[in-house]
């Protein structure tokens, strides 16, 4: 799906470059219903009691550390400041901490302290604030401003904790 959102935003002649680092070995030795084949993706909304049994130990610390390793190595080759874009939400507050505030201030204390050249990389967390329905509404306007289709690029995405075959929501999980 992501292959398929590359390959259109290439077409409409945007510069794309595409990097995945497979972390399934690392991951493979955490507990957590969304990467466990054995454990069940619990029903409620996202936010429900239930629902801390889709947190992965660490994630984000995990992605935040990789990505802003390769971003100290952008700034090296390159010499341009690096901002890292997440997409974290508010919604996610309650279940998963770390989405929230303070964990990302916190984690960029750190990585400034064990890092050389580290004043030239941000996070930029511009729905740390808010919910999954102003990122839509961002997302609609963006595509919008960059000219692109909003459907082709969602039909394309996967938000499901529990998706069927072709990537669809119940509507009954995170």
């Amino acid at each position: 799906r992501a292959s398929a959102n590359i390959s259109y935003l290439k077409e409409k002649g945007y510069e794309v470059n595409h990097r995945i680092v497979d972390l399934s070995s690392a991951m493979s030795i955490f507990n957590s219903a969304l990467i466990s084949e054995n454990l069940e993706i619990p029903e409620g909304h996202y936010e429900e009691e239930q629902m801390k049994a889709t947190v992965v130990p660490n994630r984000n610390a995990i992605f935040s550390s990789i990505i802003y390793g390769y971003a100290l190595s952008i700034v090296s080759k390159e010499n341009i400041d690096v901002k890292i874009a997440l997409g974290v939400h508010s919604g996610d507050h309650a279940i998963y901490p770390d989405c929230r505030p303070e964990f990302y201030e916190s984690l960029g204390d750190s990585f400034r302290i064990g890092n050389w050249d580290s004043e030239r990389v941000k996070f930029f967390l511009p729905y740390i604030d808010g919910d999954k329905k102003s990122i839509l509404f961002d997302a609609l306007k963006s595509c919008e401003n960059l000219n692109i289709d909003f459907n082709v690029i969602f039909r394309n995405t996967i938000t499901s904790y529990n998706p069927d075959s072709e990537g669809r929501s119940s509507g009954k999980s995170g």
